[in-house]
């Protein structure tokens, strides 16, 4: 689904007081994510909202695009979320408001916090309060809690570059290593992917043409549906790995390329 179609489902809940109070925004699109947190934030707390959008200029508006507003809190870490992080939430959750109708926070990367945090965060969950609410960015859901996302409304959307022409080095490289045999893989991989960049460079455009292989083989009804499937599933697991831990590029490539 688009941006636009969240968008105007989010409105109309907000408008008809049926909004959810925590929401997980899934999938590859972290702009689109952030930027609907942040209008659905302003939306909430306009100060002079016009046609069911937010003015942009008041100064709620402003206070959230500035991330200054006092009813609003905005989380964002690279690495990893802390308990500590958690705890100042639920304070921050359990104080009145000072200016606006809602209490707000986005958590971006929520994948990224530690088991602690989320556990924390899990209490925070269990005893929503009124007129609050959380929304949690990731395009890592599945590291996410089962609790956590059983209780929140989880969002998912997606967006794909057009698949790239043939002559991409990488897409060519793809194309000629699925008919090579397996040391010709493990000397490839040894050599492509020095740096998780570089790994995740390499798996983005493999994904984008293993995806239309896998769309060419259920239109023709072909047997290695499976496979495909399988390849592409293992790349997309592949892709977490690198963007989510240490593990060393060229053995994430090599998981690939054994399954091709």
């Amino acid at each position: 689904m688009r941006y636009e179609t969240h968008w105007e489902f989010l409105k109309n809940s907000a408008l008809l007081g049926k909004l959810s109070h925590a929401y997980v925004f899934s999938g590859n699109d972290e702009t689109g994510q952030l930027r609907l947190a942040l209008k659905l934030s302003q939306l909430l707390n306009c100060e002079s909202r016009k046609g069911g959008e937010p003015c942009q200029v008041c100064a709620s508006c402003r206070g959230i695009t500035e991330r200054t507003h006092p009813d609003a809190v905005w989380i964002a870490e690279t690495r990893e979320i802390p308990i500590g992080a958690i705890r100042e939430l639920r304070h921050h959750f359990s104080l009145s408001s000072w200016q606006s109708s809602f209490k707000i926070a986005v958590i971006e990367k929520a994948h990224v916090m530690n088991i602690e945090a989320q556990s924390a965060l899990l209490k925070l969950l269990e005893e929503p309060r009124q007129n609050a609410i959380l929304f949690l960015c990731t395009k890592h859901p599945d590291l996410l809690l089962d609790t956590i996302r059983s209780r929140a409304q989880e969002i998912r959307w997606y967006v794909f570059p057009a698949v790239l022409k043939g002559n991409s080095k990488n897409v060519e490289d793809l194309k000629r290593l699925k008919g090579s045999l397996l040391q010709e893989r493990f000397d490839y991989a040894k050599k492509a992917a020095e740096t998780p960049e570089d790994a995740v460079r390499i798996l983005e455009e493999w994904m984008r043409t293993q995806r239309s292989i896998l769309l060419k083989t259920v239109s023709d009804s072909s047997e290695n549906i499976m496979q495909e499937e399988r390849v592409l599933k293992t790349m997309q697991e592949m892709l977490q790995v690198i963007q989510t831990t240490n593990v060393t590029p060229r053995l994430a490539i090599e998981q690939v390329l054994v399954e091709l």
